[in-house]
């Protein structure tokens, strides 16, 4: 309970840490699975917080597909987290708003500032569409 006490977890997360504690899979996967069932864990839940947090963050779509993957979350439930929420989120001003607080502005005076901000979009997790947009 402490560990949902704190933030919104995964199932994979709580699993991972409950882990450290005990080796009885068997146990770990049924406290995981009666913690589902009193509502007190849910991988939706844990995702739409997620994705606010990251989105909030100024992180891009494939940096936030990598981060759920890393968190366990199915790919179905992805393509449903990202269906829902992503009419609320414009890629591009986001990318404008965390290129005009790294470098200052959206002008670039030579190649090298262009590439560097290119790798910092991409590195965000942002699609080249956007970053060629905001750059050139």
């Amino acid at each position: 309970m402490d560990l949902l006490a704190r933030r919104e977890q995964s199932a994979k997360e709580l699993f991972t840490k409950l882990k450290r504690r005990s080796d009885d899979d068997d146990l770990i996967q049924s406290v995981i699975t009666q913690l589902q069932e009193d509502a007190l864990q849910c991988d939706r839940r844990f995702s739409e917080s997620f994705f606010r947090s990251l989105v909030n963050r100024g992180i891009g779509p494939i940096r936030i597909r990598n981060e759920f993957r890393t968190k366990g979350i199915s790919a179905d439930l992805v393509d449903e987290i990202f269906q829902e929420m992503t009419d609320s989120v414009n890629w591009f001003d986001i990318a404008e708003a965390i290129v005009t607080k790294k470098f200052g502005s959206l002008e670039f005076s030579d190649e090298k500032n262009k590439a560097k901000c290119l790798r910092f979009l991409a590195y965000r997790g942002f699609s080249n569409e956007i970053a060629y947009e905001i750059i050139f």
